[in-house]
């Protein structure tokens, strides 16, 4: 069960909502059934789309709380940081085990010309990336400050909470945990602003995304060795807003739903395509992976306070360990250490001839470089990224670039260029006349609500493209 399903929206939503907020009127606004609703209503909606790997999810609430537990009560310096490290490694071993054994097997494999364990395939629990992350830091936010600390019931709404449970954003304890003592957050405004930003993340997904899938699919299926220079172009600049759209929209959908159960998510994008340079692009696509990484693994690193060329090597770790996160290949390791090596650039060119990439020129080389790294992301292998890349810079005579043009993906593509880029500045305009911005606002939601909800019904379902990490 999927956000941007019919289902969901129509079903499982609703019943939550009334589940939800019916028993209020009744107890007073006790908090505590109010979380355990809450807890139980994401137990359900997870179970329904990963079964008995909700029995993994259970263990690291568990593990986890019991880790933070003995975090806090533990005055020795040296046990604590004992068992922080152990807290740590029993999350990563069991992410390593479910995520990576087979790509750690097959690479063992491919060194030794051994096949080892060829029939040990384990499933892919959905969101371990994300729930992972999180416990991580709630561990590490604990071992800092004693005052940071969930008791049994609140950790367990805190991991499992269904909006951010499956794909994030990643979230930190201390975001949301006012929220989960208060009720303060449950309010007609932030449940009509959880609406709309719901639905306007619905639209992206629906309305844009998955209209530019069937493109991206063809092309990055054709034959590389016939591929033109244009066909090539043409579908990584598509995936490239399919990706954006595609993840954007479900970051909105999960913050929407979190307002309207009273807990503010943090932001998770912030008009990428806008940057003028890659390091800005990475401050505002997947926000709240990229603050993990910085303040989590960058920073313990070292960061930049143990000189330049250790400032590098800190980057390019960060960036493998990004490229590793996003999934099980080669070409995610090559997608991240091909940022790791951008950012490097761009930190040696600013340090050291004061130069930095802005204006019209430095977005339009930003997204030329993003592009070619989607094609490293979207490749099913390294063989076929660097066929598909060497179309895109192999001049070519003839095209088929028009068999791919109809009137509705033209319109699509226009659309995600204008949301990527141009200023929302006569919507900010718009806000000084309240009446007529709110009826416009709440037009605009329901029209996208109709004609997603057409579009779902008349159409295949297609998965957000990070569920698969």
């Amino acid at each position: 069960m999927v956000f941007s399903s019919l289902i969901f929206i129509y079903l499982f939503l609703p019943i939550a909502l009334i589940t939800f907020y019916i028993p209020k009127i009744f107890t007073k606004k006790n908090i505590i059934l109010s979380i355990m609703i809450l807890t139980l209503l994401s137990f359900i909606f997870y179970f329904f789309g990963s079964g008995k790997m909700m029995i993994l999810l259970l263990i690291s609430i568990v593990l986890n709380f019991y880790f933070g537990e003995l975090l806090v009560v533990l005055i020795n310096v040296k046990k604590r940081k004992i068992i922080l490290f152990i807290g740590i490694t029993v999350n990563i071993l069991l992410l390593l085990y479910f995520k990576y054994i087979r790509f750690i097997l097959d690479l063992i494999g491919y060194v030794s010309d051994t096949q080892l364990f060829i029939e040990l395939h384990p499933y892919l629990p959905i969101g371990i990336s994300f729930y992972t992350f999180m416990a991580i830091a709630y561990l590490v936010d604990i071992y800092k400050d004693h005052t940071i600390r969930a008791n049994l019931l609140e950790f367990s709404t805190f991991l499992s909470l269904f909006p951010h449970l499956v794909a994030g954003p990643i979230v930190r304890f201390q975001e949301i945990s006012q929220e989960l003592q208060k009720e303060n957050s449950l309010t007609i405004d932030n449940f009509y602003k959880g609406v709309v930003k719901f639905t306007m993340g619905l639209g992206m997904k629906v309305l844009i995304a998955d209209n530019l899938a069937p493109t991206v699919d063809k092309i990055f299926a054709l034959d590389t060795h016939s591929l033109t220079m244009l066909t090539a172009w043409f579908g990584a600049v598509t995936y490239s807003f399919q990706i954006y759209f595609d993840f954007a929209g479900y970051s909105a959908m999960a913050i929407g739903l979190a307002l309207m159960f009273g807990f503010h998510f943090p932001e998770n994008f912030s008009r990428p395509y806008l940057s003028n340079n890659v390091t800005e692009f990475w401050k505002r696509w997947h926000m709240s992976l990229s603050r993990w990484l910085k303040d989590y693994l960058y920073i313990p690193l070292g960061g930049n306070q143990k000189g330049e060329f250790r400032t590098y090597i800190n980057l390019m770790i960060v960036f493998l360990v990004c490229g590793l996160w996003h999934g099980a290949a080669l070409t995610f390791v090559v997608w991240g250490f091909y940022y790791g090596v951008i950012l490097t650039l761009e930190r040696l060119l600013k340090n050291k001839y004061h130069f930095e990439m802005q204006g019209f020129i430095g977005v339009l080389l930003t997204f030329f470089l993003v592009t070619i790294g989607w094609v490293l992301f979207r490749s099913e292998s390294i063989a076929q990224a660097i066929l598909y890349l060497k179309a895109m810079f192999t001049i070519s005579r003839s095209s088929d670039i028009q068999m791919y043009q109809d009137p509705l993906f033209m319109i699509t593509l226009l659309s995600g260029f204008l949301f990527s880029y141009l200023p929302f500045s006569i919507v900010t305009n718009l806000k000084k006349f309240n009446s007529i911005y709110i009826f416009l606002k709440t037009l605009s939601v329901f029209t996208i609500l109709i004609f997603s909800t057409i579009y779902m019904t008349g159409n295949d379902f297609k998965p957000f493209i990070y569920f698969r990490f």
